[in-house]
Order: structure tokens, then sequence, then C-alpha cells
């Protein structure tokens, strides 16, 4: 039939070819009810070949792929993952590459991409096997941070492979004298191989393939955090056209992302294969080097272990070694682990890079993500975690802008540039606050004059169990209840054109939230700067006031940190707050920011860790912050901070206009 399927499509209407087509998707989703091995005669101009060959024969990859004195190939781990998951009849459409440097994350994306590719251009309709219109195109692509880099990286080791390959010189026509300087290169039947930064690049197109190499473009550097929606947009679109095919699929998406880059987007693609549980169309691949060298490694024989993932305490060596089957070696005392931590083996080769440093040891060379070095969130997977429990719980952002202008510039109070409804809600005739309103709020100012100004205000929404919790005294583990924390606001308030910030207008959004909207109050802090007058007079308004510094100590930080890790917190995305906590850097004397020439700022975070503290310190009845010492001060204790305070900067507070209620309909 294969010879003449031409000649017999030609021969049918419209109508029979798309019954024949109709026919042909029921006989692919018939599990061996024909004989499939000749049915690539329907789909393939010629037949397709095995990974196997795609990876040694030198017509496909095996003239670039095998060992030589530029290049140590692929290495036979590699070999072995590509030809059990990736042949002719595999269906994975989303995978991660990660792991430790050093073990050919890049150059496995490559392959397997070229792969799908070289599966596309043998097919005799590949527009029709898509179910796209004739002519349209189909587009693999490799996303990076700039175009530059790209270049750089995974699209330079596209064009150096193909150049290599007699099926991509000789069928698919690739110049490999040409510079592709506009990252598209056709491949034929309207197939194309691009690179690109940006989501245009990929959002409305026939993209059937993208690769993204996280390294290159991390959250760290992208602010706006898109990355997870572009990538989740396109393996959406995969998945819905693997849906429709019963077969297989030329079809994927790839990340690739070393342990020491991973973010919270890695780790949410992660979590979501691995939620998904299903390793016929979602895999991660995780490497130590170790791993993948290892037929070219000559080891000791003596293996070591290493503990980590306990919430509140750092990886650390066990004492005793092993053999490679994590058996104790004759003689060895061996430390056995807490209960609730993940151990590692490890060969004793590498040990001295663990002494120095087993955070950055089990990064480098176990491939185990555990975060930068000296940053007080070692990723951004709790905080993320955090604004999904936000969103789970219907919790709704009340500001239209990221940065709201708020000074003398103009008559408009805070309120007036926040979303009412949002926040507040008519019972009964009486305006109340939309979420919980019988709980207290706790508010705390980072104040600033022309820079950035942090407000944020929050409550307790009650407690639930953290187990895994490790008592370094007792050494063991256990489970505690302990508080949740929902935001109201986080807000970042910034001077006008030729104003400062109004330290009126936050004082009287306070009042006005409790006046007007009924918010309870169970206290308003603020940091050092600037914040003697503005607490005397919401003082004076019957607002329990104290000065709490998040500069003295690091205790109010640890305890907002260790909240986010155990799970109990809820707050909208705030892209600035997200910025300033994943840069933050936990240094001997205080948590800092990076230098301001580079951007780096932590007001807003300074109001949330503080609103926190506050709420937490209330629900304890302690009245200070766990772990804050000498740095909160009753409202006593005002009088004697500086008030040396520029007068044209600090306002006496007016009470809000009492016609000023908030104006909408619910």
């Amino acid at each position: 039939m294969g010879e003449n399927v031409d000649q017999l499509l030609k021969a049918l209407t419209d109508y029979e070819r798309k019954l024949f087509y109709e026919l042909l998707e029921e006989l692919r989703r018939s599990n061996g009810a024909i004989d499939m091995t000749e049915l690539w005669k329907v789909d393939y101009v010629r037949k397709p070949p095995t990974m196997t060959e795609f990876i040694t024969d030198p017509y496909w990859m095996g003239g670039v792929l095998k060992p030589s004195e530029e290049s140590q190939g692929l290495f036979p781990v590699w070999k072995e993952r590509l030809v059990e998951d990736f042949d002719l009849d595999s269906r994975i459409h989303n995978l991660v590459i990660t792991g430790s440097l050093g073990i050919g994350k890049s150059y496995v994306m490559v392959v397997i991409l070229l792969y799908r590719v070289t599966l596309v251009v043998l097919l005799r309709n590949p527009q029709s096997f898509f179910g796209l219109g004739k002519g349209s195109r189909i587009l693999y692509v490799m996303l990076s941070l700039t175009k530059s880099v790209v270049s750089e990286t995974v699209f330079g080791d596209a064009q150096n492979f193909m150049a290599n390959c007699p099926f991509f010189l000789e069928q698919c026509k690739f110049d490999p004298n040409k510079k592709y300087t506009d990252f598209s290169i056709p491949i034929g039947k309207g197939i194309y191989l691009t690179a690109g930064s940006k989501g245009w690049h990929i959002i409305g197109r026939n993209t059937m393939g993208v690769c993204l190499d996280e390294g290159n473009w991390r959250l760290e550097s992208n602010p706006d955090q898109r990355a997870y929606k572009l990538y989740d947009e396109v393996r959406t679109r995969i998945k819905n056209r693997f849906q429709k095919v019963g077969g297989y699929l030329p079809a994927i998406g790839i990340l690739a992302s070393s342990a020491r880059d991973e973010s919270a987007f890695t780790e949410r693609v992660i979590g979501d294969i691995n939620r998904s549980n299903d390793p016929k169309v979602e895999k991660v691949y995780r490497y130590a080097a170790y791993e993948v060298k290892r037929h070219s490694l000559k080891l000791s024989g003596r293996w070591f272990k290493v503990a980590y993932g306990l919430k509140n305490v750092e990886p650390r060596l066990l004492s005793g070694h092993y053999d490679e089957a994590g058996n104790p070696l004759p003689g060895e005392v061996c430390e056995p682990p807490v209960e609730g931590a993940t151990v590692k083996l490890v060969p004793v080769d590498y040990i001295d890079a663990f002494r120095r440093n087993p955070t950055t040891g089990l990064q480098s060379v176990c491939g185990v993500s555990t975060g930068g070095g000296h940053r007080l969130f070692s990723s951004t997977v709790d905080l993320e975690r955090a604004v999904q429990a936000g969103e789970a719980a219907g919790l709704l952002n009340p500001a239209g802008v990221e940065l709201i202008p708020l000074s003398m510039d103009d008559d408009f109070e805070l309120w007036d540039k926040l979303q009412v409804d949002k926040f507040c809600a008519r019972r009964s005739g009486v305006i109340q606050p939309l979420r919980d309103p019988d709980a207290q709020r706790f508010a705390h100012l980072d104040l600033a004059t022309r820079n950035v100004a942090g407000l944020a205000i929050c409550h307790v929404v009650g407690r639930q169990l953290v187990d895994g919790l490790y008592d370094p005294k007792l050494q063991k583990t256990f489970s505690e209840y302990r508080i949740i924390v929902e935001y109201d606001f986080i807000l970042a308030l910034t001077a006008g054109v030729t104003k400062p910030i109004s330290f009126e207008k936050i004082q009287n959004f306070i009042i006005w939230l409790r006046e007007r909207c009924g918010f309870r109050f169970g206290g308003v802090s603020a940091d050092t700067f600037q914040s003697v007058m503005p607490l005397q007079m919401l003082e004076s308004r019957n607002f329990k006031v104290s000065i709490l510094s998040m500069d003295r100590t690091k205790g109010p930080y640890y305890s907002w940190r260790m909240a986010f890790e155990e799970g109990r917190i809820r707050m909208y995305r705030h892209f600035t707050m997200l910025r300033e906590a994943e840069a933050l850097l936990d240094l001997p004397e205080k948590i800092e920011h990076p230098p301001e020439e580079e951007g780096g700022s932590k007001d807003v975070c300074d109001a949330c860790a503080g609103a926190y503290n506050g709420a937490v310190a209330h629900a304890k009845g302690t009245g200070s912050p766990t772990g804050s010492g000498p740095a909160m001060y009753t409202s006593s204790q005002l009088e004697t901070q500086s008030t040396a305070e520029s007068a044209t900067q600090v306002t006496l507070v007016k009470a809000p206009d009492p016609t000023r209620r908030p104006s909408f309909d619910v």
C-alpha cells in the first residue's frame, strides 16, 4: 500500500480523504489490531530512523555524537535514556533535564529536538498530520534570555549538529556557511527551526516544540515572571494536539536547568510533572556528575551520605562510609539520618567540596537544588507557593498598578487609587472587610520620601499542623500547630513628580480603613526612619503603635522565612515584593539587599515581614516578634527616638474627611 499511497490519496475526494484520515487515526488507536510495522508508509515518505540509528548512523547524527578529540560525544547514560525513552513510539511531550554542572544538558536537549524535527520533515504531509491548514508554518523554537545568548548556546549547538549531518545538509538544504542572523532556519515543507527571547516568538504560532535553557533565562533576571506562563501555554498546545493523534506525536517541550540555577519556574514545572505521575508522557531527568561520567571515572569505592531537606536544618555530612550500593563498610559506625531527611550517597572522592560547603556540594556535584549562597530564600518556590495559596483562597489584588504615586502633587487619597470592592463588602448595610471581617489587622510601614515606601497589612486566619520540624537539642523531629497569615495589602508607594511621599496620606489610609471600612487593628509598627511623628499621630487616634527595626536583628526575617517554608502564608502576586525577596542577602549582621546601583531594595519586604511579625507576636501573646530582641519598642519608648526629622517631609495627620466613604455598590 505504501508505494501507491500518493496515487490513492489523489484519487479520493475531499470527503473521502477526510474519512481516510479518520479511519487512520482509529487504526492508530487500535492497540495492535493491525500490523504497525508498515504503517509508516502511510505517514512518511521514507522509513524514519529509530533513535539508535539517529545517534549512531553517520547519515544522521552519528558523525557528531561519537567521541573525538574535540568532544566527549554523547555520554553512555544519555544514550541509554534516549534509546529507551525517545524512540519512534515515544509519547513524551514534556520534560525537565536538570542536575549538576557538566552533564551535557544542552547537548541532550538539542539531540531530542532535532530528532523530533527529523521525524516531522519525513512526514508526507506534516500540516495535515497536525490538523493544520495547508501551507501553515510549523515551528520548533529555542528560547533564552537574549538572542545573543541563545545564539551562543542551544541555537549555536543545533547549527553545529546540522552542519555535520548529511540528512540536514542534503535533504533539508541546511547551509553551514550561512549565519542565519534572522534566527530562522527553513527545514522544508513549511517547517522552521527558530530562536528567540520574547513571548511573541511563540504565542499564537504553530509551535510544536520548544527548548528553554533556564540557566540563561532565570527568574532572577526576569522580574515579570512570564516564563512559566509562556512555557505552560506551549506545552498545553502540544498536549492538546497529542490527545488528538492516537499514535506518535513529534512535538515536545524541554526545559534544561542546572541545580544551581533552579528557581520557582523550574520547580513549578517539576512539580507539575511529578503530580501528573505519568512517565510515559512527562519526565524529569536529574543526574549527578559522577552518575553521568561513571564510565570514565576511577572512583575509590568508598561512599558517604549527606542529609538534607529538613525545613529548618542546613544540609550536613553523616559519619561513616558505604559501598556503592549503600551498605556500610566493615568496621564502620554509620550515623543514621534524622527522621524526615533526604539522603544522598556520594563518592568519597568529592568529600572535600562537601566539607567546605554541603549546600554547594549538593548543587554542583549531586545536582540537588538547594538555592544560592547567602540568599535568605534558597529559591522562590516557597514564595510561589504562598501566591498559589492566596489564589486558591480567592485573595484579590486591590491595586491596579505595581507602584502607586502618593504625594501632595494631587488631592487623591490612597484609597482613591485602589479597587475598594476587592477588600470591602457591604453586609446588612454595614461596610466591612471582604475577608475575615472580625480578624484583627496588623500593619507595618517602611517609610521613605523619594524612593519607595512599603506598606503591608495582614491578619491571622487560623493554624495548621506543620510536620517534620527538628529540635537540635533533642535531636528529633516533631509536629506543631502554627499560625497562618494572610495579607490584605502589599503596597509599594512612590513620590510624585515634584513632591515627596506623603506620610499624611498613609496615615489617613490606615484611619480610613478602621473608621470607614470596619478594619479592626491590633497594632501598627514602623521602622525607625521618619516614623516618630506618624506613629505618635496614630497613637493619638487610639492605635497601638510600636517601632520595629528590620535592620537591627535578623529574627523577624527568619520568622517570616520560616512561615513561607512551612506553607503558612497567603498573598497575592506583587512583583516588586517577589523580586526583592528572591534577592535578599543573609549577611553576618543583618538581612540586606543588593547594592542600590544594581537596583537593590527591600522596602516592600520590610513592610511584609514587619506586619507578619506583628500578627504572630499578638497571636502568641508575647508582644514581641520571635527572636527580635531589642528591635521592638513600645509606644512609651517613642519619645526617646530622634525627632530631628525634616518638617517638610513629616506632616501631622488630619482626620479623614467623614464624607469620604468607600464608593462602591455590593
